[in-house]
């Protein structure tokens, strides 16, 4: 079970710094499990975070508007049928590439979030 820890830190104005950080190259056939979000102490209640993959689909897995708040977030997929219509159930996501975690509306603070990501290797998809 691999776990990548991002430390972002937010550079700019009160209410408007920003900030990025992105993993190595995940290793082939990556699912991701489950997030863990622990804000500073002093982020404001207007920080949004978003846990994106770069390449691969470009899926955004977990977006988290004007909110302060740590937590852990089990993030999944709506399936679909061969039409395209939804069906019923979720499903992990399978990631290739990186992911990247951006954060926006902070204040200038560093670190401004830890994001640690679990993914688990081989793991069956439907």
């Amino acid at each position: 079970m691999p776990d990548y820890t991002l430390v972002v830190n937010t550079t700019g104005s009160a209410g408007s710094a920003t900030g990025s950080k992105t993993t190595p190259a995940l290793e082939s056939g990556q699912v991701l499990e489950a997030i863990k979000v622990d804000y500073h102490g002093s982020a404001p209640a207007t920080t949004d975070l978003v846990v994106s993959e770069v390449g691969g689909l470009q899926q955004t897995l977990l977006t988290l508007t004007n909110t302060n708040t740590d937590g852990i977030y089990y993030p999944r997929h709506a399936l679909h049928d061969g039409a395209g219509a939804a069906g019923s159930g979720l499903d992990l996501f399978q990631v290739e590439g990186q992911l990247q975690v951006a954060v926006s509306g902070c204040d200038a603070l560093a670190p401004a979030v830890t994001v640690t990501l679990r993914t688990l290797s081989g793991a069956q998809v439907r």
